[in-house]
């Protein structure tokens, strides 16, 4: 009834709803996109659907995946129910069970205990033979065990034949459940590899897409331009056939008038013929440069393109060089230096060396040397210290030339020779 109608239509105003945004959401993605790359409109649409089925395949995925929770805790909670009533029924029908062969067992002891005292020879009278009583009453009790053993073993082989049977049904549900669930990941697995190769064509059939429809424009303008120059062909036939026939028919006039006859009309009509086949031919190679001349221009076209891949080429070689020339330059200059400051060194430790086994006076002059030393080390570059008239260099008497060169030398003043 309409109580049916309403409560099965209770959420799909809101499905409906969510589908609306979603399709919303999408398209203005894609037409935002279709915008900044210049796509058409058949292709907005084509690709509207293809995001729409991938947003349905994405929820899809992840409905399942909380569906297969939901369906797998409620079958755990079925089954567990299902075992705790089965447990709890053994449980009582165990202790039922040994309730009622606990209950046999005592009224056999207690029949057994009656008849004992019965024949007691010091208070009763014996009325049977003793032994045949002993016997009826061991028979009596083991008959009355075993029938409970026998109703235990009874029950027992029952409550399995049950439990095998619930184990068997609980098996083909969980079987059942399991071969839908294989038949919706086995769906879900085609559609999804269906959905990856679709996808992964047109991700290769993009890049081409520009390159196609060029090249189906320019199909289209050629053949509007073959058509165009076959109907001015045609219609420049026509002109010229009708002036042909205009002219041949006044000649025919004329020569009628003036004289002419058939042969020299004939002749005529032969000449325009073949001025008509040299026009024909003209037009052909006309036809066959242009052809050449495109075929021309699209290879300049692919030599300018390696041209410039060639360029791009060269100038990333030039800065890779320049790069290289520039760490070249700054490791020289880093030698050098380091070679400066070792030569500097190396000549103060030698004045160092020199300044005991010069005389007070030397000595003085070593030191003005030792002061003058780092100033000269500063400057760099092969200046020298003047040396004053009349004096030596420590060096010539060391026998080491007169200066050391090599970058930044210096000169070492010393004293007059004694």
């Amino acid at each position: 009834g309409w109580v049916e109608h309403v409560i099965s239509r209770r959420g799909a105003a809101e499905v409906a709803l969510r589908n609306q945004n979603r399709h919303r959401r999408i398209r203005d993605k894609v037409e935002l996109e279709a915008e900044k790359e210049g796509w058409r409109e058949e292709l907005v649409e084509s690709v509207v659907l293809r995001e729409l089925q991938e947003d349905a395949i994405r929820y899809v995925v992840e409905k399942s995946r909380s569906l297969g929770q939901a369906q797998t805790m409620r079958l755990w909670k079925v089954a567990y129910r299902q075992e705790k009533v089965k447990r709890l029924g053994l449980e009582r029908a165990l202790g039922f069970a040994g309730r009622k062969s606990a209950d046999r067992m005592y009224n056999a002891w207690k029949q057994f205990v009656e008849e004992s005292k019965r024949w007691d020879a010091d208070r009763y009278t014996r009325l049977r033979n003793e032994r045949e009583l002993q016997v009826q009453v061991l028979r009596a009790i083991y008959s009355s065990f075993f029938l409970a053993w026998q109703q235990r073993w009874r029950l027992s082989m029952a409550v399995k034949a049950k439990l095998k049977a619930v184990n068997l049904r609980l098996c083909l549900e969980i079987a059942a459940v399991w071969r839908a669930q294989v038949e919706v990941q086995r769906t879900l697995k085609l559609a999804t590899l269906e959905r990856w190769l679709v996808v992964s064509k047109s991700k290769t059939q993009m890049p081409f897409r520009r390159w196609y429809l060029w090249c189906a424009d320019m199909n289209n303008r050629r053949e509007a331009q073959t058509l165009i120059a076959s109907m001015l062909a045609k219609r420049w036939a026509k002109i010229r056939i009708a002036r042909m026939l205009q002219g041949w028919w006044g000649e025919t006039e004329n020569g009628a008038e003036t004289g002419r006859g058939r042969e020299e009309l004939l002749n005529l009509l032969n000449e325009q013929q073949q001025m008509n086949k040299a026009l024909e031919e003209t037009v052909s190679r006309y036809k066959e440069l242009h052809n050449k001349t495109e075929v021309g221009l699209r290879k300049y076209e692919d030599i300018l393109a390696k041209r410039e891949k060639q360029i791009v080429r060269i100038e990333n070689e030039n800065n890779d060089l320049t790069m290289r020339l520039q760490a070249s330059a700054q490791e020289v200059q880093r030698l050098k230096d380091l070679s400066d400051l070792s030569l500097r060194e190396a000549m103060l430790r030698k004045a160092q060396l020199a300044e005991p086994n010069l005389p007070p006076s030397a000595a003085g002059d070593g030191l003005r040397i030792s002061d003058h030393a780092p100033r000269a080390a500063s400057r760099g570059g092969g200046e020298r210290v003047p040396s004053p008239p009349g004096s030596t260099t420590l060096s010539s008497r060391q026998g080491s030339g007169g200066s050391l060169a090599s970058g930044g030398s210096l000169g070492l003043v010393g004293s007059p020779v004694v």
